[in-house]
């Protein structure tokens, strides 16, 4: 963990931080009061392991029915993630910042969908920048 100005960072490798998905469902579960705040992260983490669960598939373009659940995931997720940055902001607490790395994303998600994303990450280049 990493502290950049009054907000705390979690600096992870992406590669590394993508296999992290189904545990962080996992502790949204477990401590899931039930409250709005709860229910937006545990969506947000149901997503992302209906995202991974889609794409990890041996095949290199997508189907459309694919494709246009993983436009809807990426839909929901920015929506529920925004409104979780808003209303930390609303509260005065630094957590759920939105960066530019959601735009990244939902180019991703959303118009580079006809190929399997998982086919053309390039995490091996991540530590030569």
């Amino acid at each position: 963990m990493k502290r950049s100005g009054d907000w705390t960072k979690i600096k992870w490798k992406a590669a590394a931080a993508r296999q992290q998905y189904r545990y962080a469902l996992h502790l949204a579960t477990q401590h899931n009061s039930g409250s709005v705040h709860d229910q937006r992260r545990h969506a947000v983490c149901t997503l992302l392991v209906q995202f991974y669960t889609d794409i990890d598939s041996p095949v290199q373009f997508l189907s459309q029915d694919l494709r246009d659940n993983i436009h809807q995931i990426s839909v929901q997720i920015l929506s529920i993630y925004r409104a979780l940055s808003a209303e930390a902001l609303a509260a005065n607490v630094r957590a759920w910042k939105m960066t530019p790395k959601f735009h990244e994303m939902q180019h991703l998600m959303e118009d580079q969908t006809w190929m399997n994303p998982s086919r053309f990450w390039a995490y091996a280049d991540e530590d030569l920048q």
